[in-house]
């Protein structure tokens, strides 16, 4: 007996989302709120630089409030 041969659907093809990049001021003092828990941080509030804030959210860890 031969088997049957199963219809292919086309591929449908999703929309690309980019995320717009955040520039925070290097010098400034900011809240990191810490939404995903890594290995050295856990989940909570910090207060870091804009460097490491800046560093931080384009890691995806969390965000930054002023």
């Amino acid at each position: 007996m031969a088997k049957k041969q199963a219809e292919k659907k086309p591929a449908v093809k999703k929309p690309v989302v980019t995320k717009e990049r955040v520039v925070l001021d290097p010098g400034a003092t900011y809240n990191f709120v810490v939404t995903k828990a890594s290995r050295h941080m856990k989940v909570g509030t910090y207060k870091v630089d804009g460097v490491m804030a800046q560093l931080l959210m384009d890691k995806g860890y969390g965000i930054a409030e002023a």
